[in-house]
């Protein structure tokens, strides 16, 4: 640009121009080396990986000689596996784990060239996380009326971090998960559901799309408005709606709250196709 001395012509558009090269050369700067740097005094270690249903595995990381960062449920980070955190991409995923635990737990589906060997990963091997990153927050004013979360397939994961903690926690505020996924072979986290009931005042409406047996499944087919409304108490107004799950699940489910008159600033959403 400088030697054709094209947009550089007007002394106001060059310094506009030097300016952004300034600033995306230190993005770059920061991103590939200053970050790296960083993550590699702080490496984690696999603790565990454990099976949570088809094709879907939890890794729990433990810090490897350094104090864990906290971090708050509905968060998300940036992992990569290997002994040097100097990798061409980092992989984004929710932490899946209860905030107070010593490990950090995600809960990850195969699904491309990263998440397709979890489970050949073994105990002891290094891991990587930048993060926490999202600004999702249990202590939110608007949240404290009770939460609505709405799931579908591995963006369940979010939801169980936020589930664990206030559980952890012993917070009492009404929560109700609406969970939908294809099937009974495809469910997850059945157990920790059934240990959860007992510590939160916690309503679950499960979905199944394609049950392999619909006379015992309650709910077949797909989260429906009338099935909120039908679940959801009066003041389901001033509840707070968090949501993770396919595009057009969440599609459907703004459109469901919106219908139901529900205001903007009471839902969040995670997209989880990054994943």
């Amino acid at each position: 640009m400088f030697g054709r001395n094209y947009y550089m012509r007007n002394s106001a558009m060059t310094a506009a121009w030097i300016v952004l090269m300034v600033i995306w050369g230190g993005l770059a700067l920061y991103i590939r080396l200053i970050r790296p740097l960083i993550l590699a005094k702080h490496p984690y270690k696999i603790e565990k990986v454990v099976s949570e249903g088809k094709d879907t595995y939890s890794v729990y990381l433990l810090p490897d000689g350094f104090e864990r960062p906290a971090f708050k449920a509905g968060q998300v980070a940036w992992i990569s596996r290997g002994n040097s955190p100097f990798v061409i991409s980092r992989n984004p995923f929710s932490y899946s784990g209860s905030t107070e635990w010593d490990a950090i737990r995600f809960s990850i589906k195969k699904a491309g060239d990263f998440t397709n060997s979890i489970s050949e990963w073994k105990p002891g091997e290094r891991m990587y996380v930048d993060g926490p990153y999202g600004t999702f927050d249990l202590d939110d004013p608007r949240m404290q009326k009770g939460l609505v979360l709405l799931g579908g397939g591995i963006g369940i994961a979010p939801i169980m971090s936020i589930l664990n903690t206030m559980a952890d926690k012993g917070d009492k505020r009404p929560v109700y998960v609406f969970y939908g996924d294809l099937n009974e072979e495809t469910v997850l986290f059945q157990d920790e559901f059934e240990s959860l009931k007992s510590r939160l005042n916690m309503t679950l409406v499960q979905v199944l799309e394609k049950p392999r047996n619909p006379e015992a499944c309650e709910y077949k087919g797909y989260i429906t408005k009338e099935l909120l409304l039908a679940k959801l108490p009066e003041n389901y107004k001033e509840l707070f709606y968090f949501m993770c799950g396919p595009l057009p699940m969440m599609d459907a489910m703004h459109k469901h709250l919106a219908a139901m008159g529900v205001p903007k600033s009471q839902i969040a959403s995670e997209k989880y196709e990054m994943a």
